[in-house]
Protein backbone atom coordinates (compact mmCIF):
# COMPACT_ATOMS: atom_id res chain seq x y z
CA UNK A 1 0.00 0.00 0.00
CA UNK A 2 1.20 3.50 -0.68
CA UNK A 3 0.97 6.67 1.32
CA UNK A 4 -1.56 9.20 0.02
CA UNK A 5 1.11 11.91 0.22
CA UNK A 6 2.83 10.42 -2.83
CA UNK A 7 -0.23 10.99 -5.05
CA UNK A 8 0.75 14.63 -5.47
CA UNK A 9 4.38 13.80 -6.29
CA UNK A 10 3.38 13.02 -9.86
CA UNK A 11 2.41 16.28 -11.56
CA UNK A 12 -0.33 14.75 -13.70
CA UNK A 13 -2.03 13.12 -10.73
CA UNK A 14 -1.54 16.35 -8.78
CA UNK A 15 -3.28 18.32 -11.55
CA UNK A 16 -6.44 16.21 -11.46
CA UNK A 17 -9.54 17.62 -9.81
CA UNK A 18 -10.29 16.01 -6.43
CA UNK A 19 -13.35 14.14 -7.76
CA UNK A 20 -11.35 12.78 -10.71
CA UNK A 21 -8.49 11.67 -8.49
CA UNK A 22 -10.96 9.87 -6.21
CA UNK A 23 -12.30 7.95 -9.22
CA UNK A 24 -8.76 6.88 -10.17
CA UNK A 25 -7.58 5.94 -6.65
CA UNK A 26 -9.04 2.42 -6.52
CA UNK A 27 -7.10 1.47 -9.65
CA UNK A 28 -3.68 2.81 -8.68
CA UNK A 29 -1.06 0.21 -7.80
CA UNK A 30 2.09 1.31 -5.98
CA UNK A 31 5.12 -0.44 -7.50
CA UNK A 32 8.88 -0.19 -7.26
CA UNK A 33 10.71 -0.90 -10.51
CA UNK A 34 14.41 -1.47 -10.94
CA UNK A 35 16.69 0.06 -13.57
CA UNK A 36 16.48 -1.86 -16.84
CA UNK A 37 12.93 -3.10 -16.31
CA UNK A 38 11.24 -3.14 -19.70
CA UNK A 39 7.71 -1.74 -19.44
CA UNK A 40 6.82 -1.88 -23.16
CA UNK A 41 8.21 -3.05 -26.48
CA UNK A 42 7.96 -1.37 -29.87
CA UNK A 43 4.97 -2.46 -31.92
CA UNK A 44 3.05 -3.73 -28.89
CA UNK A 45 0.13 -2.30 -27.01
CA UNK A 46 1.35 -1.36 -23.51
CA UNK A 47 -0.63 -3.19 -20.84
CA UNK A 48 -0.12 -0.57 -18.15
CA UNK A 49 0.11 3.16 -17.72
CA UNK A 50 2.80 4.40 -15.35
CA UNK A 51 2.89 7.64 -13.37
CA UNK A 52 6.48 8.06 -12.10
CA UNK A 53 6.95 9.35 -8.58
CA UNK A 54 10.72 9.21 -8.09
CA UNK A 55 11.88 7.01 -10.97
CA UNK A 56 12.17 7.61 -14.70
CA UNK A 57 11.22 5.75 -17.87
CA UNK A 58 13.36 6.18 -20.97
CA UNK A 59 12.01 5.75 -24.50
CA UNK A 60 14.27 4.30 -27.19
CA UNK A 61 13.73 4.09 -30.94
CA UNK A 62 15.46 1.36 -32.95
CA UNK A 63 17.39 2.73 -35.92
CA UNK A 64 17.59 1.00 -39.32
CA UNK A 65 21.07 -0.29 -38.46
CA UNK A 66 19.70 -2.00 -35.34
CA UNK A 67 21.12 0.40 -32.77
CA UNK A 68 18.88 2.29 -30.37
CA UNK A 69 18.68 6.01 -29.72
CA UNK A 70 17.04 7.72 -26.78
CA UNK A 71 14.05 9.89 -27.66
CA UNK A 72 12.61 10.90 -24.29
CA UNK A 73 12.78 10.48 -20.54
CA UNK A 74 9.61 10.58 -18.46
CA UNK A 75 9.77 11.51 -14.80
CA UNK A 76 7.30 12.74 -12.23
CA UNK A 77 6.14 15.46 -14.64
CA UNK A 78 4.50 12.91 -16.92
CA UNK A 79 3.11 9.50 -17.61
CA UNK A 80 3.80 6.52 -19.83
CA UNK A 81 2.05 5.98 -22.16
CA UNK A 82 0.01 8.93 -23.31
CA UNK A 83 -1.06 6.78 -26.30
CA UNK A 84 -3.92 5.38 -24.19
CA UNK A 85 -5.27 8.84 -23.47
CA UNK A 86 -5.09 9.75 -27.14
CA UNK A 87 -6.71 6.52 -28.30
CA UNK A 88 -3.58 4.90 -29.72
CA UNK A 89 -3.03 1.17 -29.79
CA UNK A 90 0.68 0.52 -30.26
CA UNK A 91 3.87 2.44 -29.61
CA UNK A 92 6.87 2.84 -31.94
CA UNK A 93 9.54 2.65 -29.23
CA UNK A 94 10.88 0.60 -26.34
CA UNK A 95 10.17 1.84 -22.82
CA UNK A 96 12.66 0.95 -20.09
CA UNK A 97 13.04 2.09 -16.49
CA UNK A 98 16.13 4.30 -16.49
CA UNK A 99 16.15 5.42 -12.87
CA UNK A 100 14.83 2.92 -10.31
CA UNK A 101 12.04 4.13 -8.11
CA UNK A 102 8.35 4.17 -7.33
CA UNK A 103 5.53 4.41 -9.84
CA UNK A 104 1.77 4.34 -9.78
CA UNK A 105 0.65 1.68 -12.24
CA UNK A 106 -2.83 1.39 -13.76
CA UNK A 107 -4.16 -1.16 -16.21
CA UNK A 108 -4.21 0.54 -19.63
CA UNK A 109 -7.76 -0.60 -20.41
CA UNK A 110 -8.91 0.95 -17.15
CA UNK A 111 -7.33 4.29 -18.09
CA UNK A 112 -9.05 4.21 -21.46
CA UNK A 113 -12.42 3.51 -19.79
CA UNK A 114 -11.94 6.19 -17.15
CA UNK A 115 -11.08 8.80 -19.75
CA UNK A 116 -14.16 7.87 -21.78
CA UNK A 117 -16.56 7.58 -18.82
CA UNK A 118 -15.74 10.69 -16.90
CA UNK A 119 -14.02 12.90 -19.41
CA UNK A 120 -10.96 12.76 -17.20
CA UNK A 121 -8.94 15.93 -17.55
CA UNK A 122 -7.42 14.87 -20.85
CA UNK A 123 -6.36 18.43 -21.49
CA UNK A 124 -4.63 18.52 -18.12
CA UNK A 125 -2.91 15.19 -18.78
CA UNK A 126 -1.74 16.32 -22.19
CA UNK A 127 -0.35 19.58 -20.84
CA UNK A 128 2.05 17.60 -18.68
CA UNK A 129 2.62 14.48 -20.83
Amino acid sequence: MYHQQFLRHNRILAALQTAELERVLPYLQWVRLGAGTQVAMAGETPRHVYFPVDGTIALFHQMENGSFTGVAVIGNEGMFSVAHVLGGKTIPYEAVVETPGHFFKVDAKTVTLLVAQMQLSVTTMLLYA
